[in-house]
């Protein structure tokens, strides 16, 4: 019988001092992030310890559920994420634009034919979400309700819109910001 080599990963399992593995628990509630023969929790998320208390989420991303052909034509490892809210500012980085309790972004910038929009509510409360032209004319809409406490991923079809220049408005409580974003074909 050949024994498996060991898996360098037991390392930082086995260093509770040093290390955090979120996705640990993503295993225990038999979550895949290989989506093959042996489903199985293989991609995996290693923190420094120090980090631990910034751990806000981490989530298997259900691409596949998104589009039947994922694991045929992308992968068949589902991407895993961490979110992390830090104390400290990184100031190389642009802050996203925000109303109290709520921020919005687009990616990519500039877009040519799909745009995803992620939303990050905080706190309940009535929320709009629009995406306007140049002279502040609504094209689409993209929330408009109450909405509870948690992140929302919208589409925006570019291909639906001219080339030009475009935001993301988002209102949540009467407050208001805007994204811009370029859509270029």
């Amino acid at each position: 019988v050949v024994e498996p080599n060991p898996s360098p990963y037991r390392v930082f399992l086995n260093d509770t001092n040093n290390w955090v593995v979120p996705t640990e628990q993503l295993a225990r509630l038999g979550l895949a992030s290989y989506v093959g023969l042996n489903r199985s929790m293989i991609d995996n998320v290693v923190i420094k310890k120090s980090m631990e208390d910034a751990i806000h989420n981490v989530v298997v991303e259900p691409v596949n559920a998104l589009f039947s052909s994922y694991s045929s034509t992308v992968s068949d490892h589902l991407p895993v994420t961490t979110r992390l809210f830090l104390n400290e500012v990184v100031t190389s980085v642009q802050e996203e634009p925000t109303v109290e309790g709520a921020a919005i972004r687009i990616a990519p910038n500039p877009v040519s034919t799909n745009g995803s929009v992620e939303l990050v509510n905080e706190t309940p409360g009535m929320v709009s979400v629009t995406v306007t032209d140049v002279l502040g004319n609504t094209v689409m809409t993209l929330e408009n309700g109450i909405m509870e406490a948690q992140i929302k991923l919208y589409t925006v079809d570019a291909t639906q819109l001219a080339s030009g220049t475009y935001s993301i408005v988002m209102m949540k409580n009467g407050a208001s910001t805007r994204v811009p974003f370029v859509v270029v074909k």
